[in-house]
């Protein structure tokens, strides 16, 4: 059995940090900074854990599809796993 890659892309509306690493909160840092308002990063990986500093600011997209996350002005954690192929 393969596991597919999963295409994740961050917007932001404003600045947020984010820290993004592979598979999970204690995986390898792929990713770790503050995204300007009206930047956007795309990354992909089996699967991705991420932490948003203020997760209002920040659009997310998986596999091209809008995922809606609460309104929080704390950080905000997210797993994003693929599914076997």
């Amino acid at each position: 059995m393969t596991t597919s890659s999963v295409d994740l892309s961050l917007s932001a509306a404003n600045r947020c940090w984010v820290e993004l690493r592979s598979v999970s909160a204690s995986g390898p840092l792929v990713y770790a900074g503050v995204l300007s308002a009206g930047s956007v990063r795309s990354f992909a990986a089996p699967g991705l854990w991420l932490r948003l500093g203020f997760p209002e600011a920040v659009r997310i997209q998986v596999d091209g599809r809008p995922i809606t996350l609460p309104a929080s002005a704390d950080p905000y954690d997210v797993t994003v796993q693929s599914t076997p192929a």
